[in-house]
């Protein structure tokens, strides 16, 4: 399902940014990897399983994988292992070997985006954050 054609343009609803505002956030997309994977920032996952739908699960969607696997390679995640489907996100992402970039890239085809853009910006920023990211 195509959403992008159903998402409302730019300030045509509340819950939207404004045209002023989409040249910021189209900006800041470049660097969103930081914010999930600068060691003083915890990160503390609320998936809301209860609230979404069986094809719309947390790591199902792009940008939600994408800012797990930053934060879980990072060792940002503040409640990793403070209830069960915390627990079994980070055992899959685990798993899938999410933390480097063939992993990733196998869990990430599974995902799905609003926007379609997205998927080339995403895979960008995962790679750019491995390139900066100290080997150990």
């Amino acid at each position: 399902m195509d959403l992008e054609n159903k998402w409302p343009k730019p300030g045509e609803h509340p819950a939207v940014r404004t045209e002023a505002e989409e040249p910021s956030f189209r900006n800041a997309l470049g660097s969103m990897e930081l914010m999930y994977s600068v060691c003083s920032t915890a990160v503390i996952l609320l998936p809301m399983d209860d609230e979404v739908t069986a094809d719309k699960e947390y790591l199902s969607r792009g940008w939600c994988f994408f800012e797990f696997c930053i934060a879980f390679s990072s060792g940002n995640l503040a409640n990793a292992s403070v209830l069960p489907p915390e627990e079994q996100m980070c055992k899959k992402v685990a798993e899938l070997k999410a933390d480097t970039v063939e992993g990733f890239h196998k869990g990430f085809r599974a995902t799905q985006f609003t926007s379609n853009g997205d998927r080339a910006v995403v895979t960008e920023l995962f790679e750019q954050i491995l390139k900066k990211k100290p080997r150990q």
